[in-house]
């Protein structure tokens, strides 16, 4: 996404990649960031910022993820957020098929999907008109 962002910033659109990887491993890079913000701090002092986008990290890791996504406190934040970017990238590293997953799906207005398997089971799976699949090679 950092190349997509860059292509953005060409354009004068701003953008913003939130990190919503809540089960992965957190590393000091990763703190403060969205449950953090998720629980009352400033989510504009948490943002690492590069030349060409700002990146929210995921803060820290929890069991919690999909009540965390589907509760008032992430609306809040992603309406927050999109008064000050262009384009708002929420990722995930967590199954198509998870809950969360889907739970991130329903708030985006579009998605692109990047998949390293195969992307027909996928397609099948997911026929929201707002999802863009992509696949790379391994």
């Amino acid at each position: 996404f950092p190349g997509i962002a860059k292509l953005l910033r060409k354009y004068n659109r701003s953008s913003c990649i939130i990190d919503c990887s809540f089960g992965k491993i957190i590393t000091s890079e990763d703190q403060p960031g969205l449950a953090h913000a998720l629980k009352g701090k400033d989510p504009l002092e948490m943002l690492h910022r590069f030349p060409n986008y700002d990146y929210l990290p995921v803060g820290e890791s929890t069991s919690d993820s999909v009540e965390l996504i589907k509760s008032r406190e992430f609306t809040k934040l992603i309406e927050e957020l999109a008064r000050h970017y262009d384009y708002l990238f929420l990722i995930s590293r967590t199954p198509i098929d998870s809950l969360e997953s889907e739970a991130l799906l329903k708030l985006s207005t579009q998605a692109i999907i990047v998949a390293e398997s195969s992307l027909e089971s996928l397609k099948s799976t997911l026929t929201e008109p707002h999802v863009t699949f992509v696949q790379i090679e391994t």
